[in-house]
């Protein structure tokens, strides 16, 4: 399974585009606002159900997070 923070990556790969809705792209700028630190995410800020929505975010742009 990915881990959260490389689905953060994944998903901030697509702010400015049309594929996220206008509430999936402010949730995400918040999200990387919160939890950049350094090169990667620091995913300990996040409550668990800002975890269950970004799972929930790539799972609907990138399929199985299993992958």
């Amino acid at each position: 399974m990915k881990s959260l923070s490389s689905m953060i990556e994944q998903v901030a790969a697509m702010a400015g585009t049309s594929d996220l809705t206008q509430w999936e792209a402010l949730f995400l700028s918040s999200i990387i606002e919160r939890t950049r630190a350094g090169r990667g995410y620091d995913t300990t800020r996040l409550s668990p159900r800002q975890a269950e929505v970004i799972e929930r975010l790539y799972r609907k742009h990138f399929g199985d997070a299993e992958r």
